[in-house]
């Protein structure tokens, strides 16, 4: 059985609604303006540290990464250690519920940020988390990865 229209908007809308929602909270919660972060994929969490202010550790999933136009879901980036990006594989069991095939496709070409960020509400609505950081490689590339709790590094 595949979803209806009607099901993926407001499975859509709900996710965002979500995403938006928990991305408040955290800039509420946590002062991340300036910080810079680093992943360590053996431990999966997220560090994120700026001068002055006392460093941020997450335990953290790498959802995936968008990259000269292409999304590559964490699961079939083979960069990423499956300690970082294991749980990001239940994406794909919503193509089965939903029939829309693009949870399970490893990559997506002519992605923009925005379809990013929309993979990642989800991720976050199905994976549960306190919100989403973008983790800036390059100019050209992003790591979006979910941030769960937070403890002391």
């Amino acid at each position: 059985m595949t979803w209806s229209q009607e099901q993926i908007n407001s499975f859509a809308s709900e996710a965002w609604e979500g995403l938006e929602s928990a991305q408040t909270q955290l800039e509420r919660n946590f002062d991340l303006e300036g910080r810079h972060w680093h992943m360590d994929q053996e431990s999966a969490t997220v560090t994120l540290s700026a001068e002055g202010k006392a460093p941020l550790t997450f335990d953290a999933i790498a959802i995936g990464s968008l990259s000269n136009n292409s999304w590559m879901w964490g699961w079939a980036n083979e960069s990423i250690l499956e300690t970082f990006s294991a749980e990001t594989a239940k994406l794909k069991q919503l193509t089965e519920s939903s029939g829309l095939k693009f949870f399970a496709q490893p990559v997506w070409d002519d992605a923009v940020e925005d379809d990013a960020w929309n993979a990642a509400a989800i991720a976050l609505k199905v994976l549960g988390g306190v919100g989403i950081y973008r983790c800036p490689v390059t100019e050209e590339s992003s790591l979006f990865v979910l941030l769960r709790e937070r403890f002391s590094a």
